[in-house]
């Protein structure tokens, strides 16, 4: 769980998705990331999430050591799968797990310019996603 507020900092949101990334990945299983307003004032946040949502990876999340040590251990569940493990093999297995079990909610107001604003720069937020407007609750 990602728990976000004042002293919430780029290091503690890639520490969060890495832990999130080992569950979905490694483990196998199903997460969710449930992101609110707060980040989208966070310009940083926005980028690694724009490449998440994308791509189904974050650009610098994993040092090679760490790299090294989630393609060991899913090693063995590649070659359950019947593929060959590589290191690129055991990667991209780890990848296609984590798009898999890796669920993204952004829980976003579209009240004001900055939400609109956010996903002109950040195109995945639109075309990566589905979207759910709701009114006021009464």
């Amino acid at each position: 769980q990602l728990v976000t507020d004042a002293s919430f900092e780029m290091s503690d949101f890639m520490a969060g998705l890495k832990r999130l990334h080992w569950t979905a990945g490694v483990a196998g299983e199903g997460v969710v990331l449930l992101l609110t307003d707060i980040i989208k004032e966070q310009r940083e946040f926005l980028v690694a999430i724009n490449d998440l949502l994308a791509t189904g990876r974050v650009v610098g999340l994993f040092e090679k050591e760490e790299r090294d040590e989630v393609i060991v251990s899913v090693r063995a569940s590649v070659k359950h799968a019947g593929i060959l493990d590589t290191k690129d093999n055991c990667w991209d297995f780890f990848i296609d797990r984590v798009k898999e079990n890796l669920h993204v909610v952004l829980c976003f107001s579209p009240e004001g310019g900055i939400l609109r604003q956010r996903c002109r720069e950040f195109p995945a937020l639109l075309s990566s996603t589905v979207l759910d407007f709701f009114d006021a609750w009464h």
